[in-house]
């Protein structure tokens, strides 16, 4: 089983290509950030992601 990543925005397809051949991704592709919030919860059970800097990156998620 490959381990689980979120994409946390919008990225190029040959970006989400190349990862999916490694991991299973999850990926959001709208243009509107998850909230922090929703990003916690969305990290649940993944051990990466690939955040961009509009990302609220605080203590509760790295906690």
């Amino acid at each position: 089983m490959r381990p689980k990543v979120l994409v946390s925005r919008k990225v190029f397809d040959e970006a989400l290509a190349l990862l999916g051949k490694h991991f299973e991704v999850e990926s959001n592709q709208r243009d509107v950030p998850f909230t922090p919030v929703q990003l916690v919860k969305k990290l649940q059970g993944k051990p990466g992601a690939i955040v961009l800097l509009t990302d609220i990156i605080d203590e509760r998620l790295l906690a």
